[in-house]
Formats: C-alpha cells, structure tokens, sequence
C-alpha cells in the first residue's frame, strides 16, 4: 500500500494497532466504571419540543415518591424522564403528569 508523502503513519490491514487498542481500552476504562446509571428529566411543554431540566442517579431518584419529587423541583406538567444505562445508551422512558397540589388533597 503506498503512503501519502505527509503521512507518517504506518498502516496497517488489521483493525487496529497493539498502542491503539491499549489506548482505547484505557479511555473505556477511565469513563466506564464511574458512570452510574442516571435518569434524565425532560418537561415536555404543549408544543412538544423536549427541555431538559436535570439528570438524576438512578440510586438518588426517590421511586416511590417521584411525584413529589417533581412537582417540589420542578412544579406541575408533564414530564419525561429517560434512564440512562451505565453504558451511556437509554433505558426505559415514562411521561408523568403532575398537576397542582392543593392542602385540600391528601
């Protein structure tokens, strides 16, 4: 295979170099075990375009009070929250509503 004169860079036909591969291994290493699977929380407005408000650890989101939760961050509306796996791709997703709170509701 002939070379480019500015190109210094022996090529090579398998996929990738020993160095290369090390380098790689070694970014995927850095950012890998310190992620922990989070949730994302969109509000989604009449018009339907999606405003991200926040991201969450999945392990911080309190699941059996995430009503509340919402509505004390972020008041009432309909709301989209996306998981995110600790491999950076989505997880499931659920719309939730959350209307005004009044004393007079328990």
């Amino acid at each position: 295979m002939a070379q480019k004169a500015g190109n210094k860079r022996k090529r090579s036909k398998d996929t990738g170099t020993p160095d290369e591969e090390a380098q790689l291994r070694g970014f995927i290493d850095q950012i890998g075990p310190g992620r922990e699977p989070t949730g994302k929380i969109y509000r989604l407005p009449v018009d339907g375009r999606q405003v991200l408000l926040g991201t969450v650890t999945i392990y911080d989101f309190p699941v059996d009070e995430y009503g509340a939760y919402l509505r004390d961050a972020f008041g009432p509306g309909t709301f989209l929250i996306r998981t995110v796996r600790t491999n950076g791709t989505f997880g499931p997703s659920r719309i939730v509503r959350i209307g005004e709170w009044t004393r007079n509701q328990n």
